[in-house]
């Protein structure tokens, strides 16, 4: 709380978009098992010994097993997460093959409904209809799957559904630090890391001066941000320019401070934070 929320729309727009096409699914799978038993109503259990109706069937039973599977997803970062992620789209791709062959399957047995029921004779033409629709299912998966492999930009998602960020979050966060000019750690900035750590763990005692200096919120550091953003505003470039070498002095000892905690998403925070003010005062100073 308190801190700008990180997006992740790339994730949770797929995310939301497979969740909206596998509702719909299920509710034209929920159609089909409705016929079925109207079927076997009707003629008894010779209907489910047909290619379609057999198929049919099977593909509602892996409708079932894939609602189960969604249930226990595994949280990221668990041993058997990639082996759930494999049988859950192994599974997926399964049913929605066998969906559309029975289909397929069963428009072609539209004349024997058509002359059993005397309907219009444009539903023998029915499987016109399903083969576009098959074929459009197709191009729809490629089209989702372009969009968001390959077209949103992947470095806008860090985080998953679940909430809980990947692994390759840190990753970025210590390839980014990594990039930086390695620097010994200062007294203070030990001292900011060791009195977090104590903090976190619980010890008592008192900690060591400045270790309210936490993701950017130590008291000097945000006297330094008002002092430079009121020389801003009063367009005293010089003096932000000076204030800006105190401010990233300090931003160097809370990147230290977080590195040594392992808190590499702080550390990339201001990281970013001190780089971007660097080049907005460089520009004012050299237009």
């Amino acid at each position: 709380a308190g801190g700008p929320a990180k997006a992740t729309a790339p994730k949770a727009g797929w995310f939301l978009w497979h969740r909206a096409l596998q509702l719909g699914a299920t509710s034209l799978v929920a159609v089909g098992l409705i016929t079925v038993i109207a079927g076997v109503n009707s003629e008894g259990i010779s209907h489910l010994r047909c290619t379609h109706s057999t198929l049919g069937t099977l593909t509602i039973a892996l409708l079932v097993l894939q609602v189960c599977l969604a249930s226990l997803r595994p949280a990221q970062g668990a041993s058997y997460r990639l082996a759930w992620e494999l049988s859950h789209k192994i599974n997926g791709y399964a049913m929605w093959l066998l969906s559309i062959i029975s289909c397929i399957l069963g428009s072609a047995r539209m004349d024997v409904v058509r002359s059993r029921y005397s309907l219009d004779p444009v539903v023998g033409h029915t499987w016109v209809v399903v083969v576009v629709a098959s074929i459009s299912s197709v191009m729809s998966i490629v089209c989702l799957e372009v969009l968001f492999r390959f077209l949103v930009p992947l470095n806008a998602s860090p985080s998953s559904p679940d909430g809980d960020g990947p692994p390759k979050a840190k990753a970025r966060s210590r390839l980014a630090l990594s990039a930086s000019p390695k620097v010994p750690p200062t007294p203070k900035a030990s001292a900011l890391a060791h009195g977090a750590a104590g903090k976190s763990a619980g010890g008592g005692g008192s900690p060591p001066e400045g270790t309210d200096a936490v993701r950017g919120g130590g008291s000097d550091l945000a006297q330094v941000r008002e002092a430079i953003q009121a020389a801003v505003v009063r367009e005293d470039y010089e003096a932000a320019a000076e204030l800006q070498e105190k401010s990233l002095g300090l931003m160097r000892e809370e990147i230290q401070a977080a590195v040594l905690r392992e808190d590499y998403d702080a550390a990339a925070e201001l990281k970013t934070e001190a780089d971007a003010l660097r080049e907005r005062l460089t520009g004012h100073l050299n237009p």
